[in-house]
């Protein structure tokens, strides 16, 4: 009983349900009775740890409160070993809570106890976690593309993140470097972070290629073999020989500097020019070669049959 508000009522069994209501008592008599409210009285039940996300020395605790039987949980403890607790200061009640001053790569046994004005629960779920240091890897880009992501990416010590290269149209990827990483087809992957670092997109623009030069010629059995210097144009995507006798013409095309036309006539000149192609189109042709002169080199024969045969014809 009491006369003011609040007023306690004592004896009562923890994790019994009540239904409590008032009567209000004075010289002319009693109340009707007040509305009731359930209550359940005692220390709060144990709170379950649904995840543990590490940091840089701290770790952020999400976690389902457990029932606190009409006395509100006013703050958490936690331990690193399962056996000491420390009561989190200033005092936190809301998920998630944050446990700082940790060591990195040391592995903990985190667990919790709720407390209320009736005590504290027993201990919640452990779970193992290894806080480590976090490092930001910064990415910047030149005129004419982009990576993604395009901001600043936090990275756990010691592991890896990729970055996806775009080039906008008309241009191409020139080079990506930085935090010792690689580029294979449009993405790249850095390396191990083990502090801040950047990542640098560099991007072309892709002109169509100059006239490339012919630096040697070369031939065989019904083919010609060009050989072109890179004429230093962007992304060269292939070169394509082509050789005239008379008004014939025969084309040969290659990914690489040196170039085969096939499907000659043996002891016949062929005047020879290369094109160079890209993204951006093709070029104006090389400077006409001298005559080549396909032919046949015999491979193996003997040295006196190839003097023989060498020899003038006798008359």
């Amino acid at each position: 009983t009491g006369d003011t508000s609040p007023i306690t009522i004592t004896g009562l069994t923890n994790g019994t349900e009540y239904r409590i209501s008032l009567i209000a008592v004075n010289a002319e008599g009693e109340s009707v009775v007040s509305n009731a409210a359930a209550v359940t009285p005692g220390k709060p039940d144990a709170p379950t740890i649904d995840s543990i996300v590490s940091g840089n020395g701290q770790v952020i605790i999400t976690f389902t409160p457990g029932a606190d039987y009409g006395s509100s949980i006013t703050n958490y403890e936690y331990s690193l070993d399962g056996i000491n607790y420390t009561a989190l200061d200033p005092a936190d009640a809301a998920s998630p809570i944050t446990i700082t001053g940790l060591t990195n790569g040391t592995e903990y046994s985190i667990t919790l106890i709720a407390v209320n004005a009736e005590g504290e629960s027993v201990a919640s779920n452990a779970v193992l976690v290894t806080p480590s240091a976090e490092f930001e890897v910064t990415p910047s880009v030149s005129i004419g593309g982009s990576l993604t992501p395009s901001g600043s990416v936090t990275v756990p010590q010691g592991l890896t993140t990729t970055f996806t290269v775009t080039p906008q149209q008309g241009y191409a990827i020139k080079e990506v470097t930085g935090c010792s990483g690689t580029l294979v087809g449009d993405t790249y992957t850095t390396g191990a972070i083990i502090a801040d670092c950047s990542v640098a997109a560099q991007f072309s623009l892709i002109v169509t290629p100059s006239a490339p030069k012919i630096t040697n010629t070369d031939y065989g059995d019904e083919e010609i073999y060009l050989t072109v210097a890179d004429n230093g144009s962007s992304l060269i995507t292939s070169y394509t020989a082509t050789c005239i006798y008379g008004i014939t013409q025969y084309t040969g095309t290659s990914t690489t500097s040196r170039i085969t036309v096939s499907g000659l006539t043996n002891g016949v000149g062929y005047s020879c020019s290369v094109t160079a192609t890209n993204a951006a189109g093709t070029s104006t042709p090389s400077a006409t070669s001298p005559p080549i002169v396909p032919k046949y080199i015999p491979v193996g024969l003997p040295i006196w049959l190839l003097y023989e045969a060498a020899k003038p014809a006798s008359l």
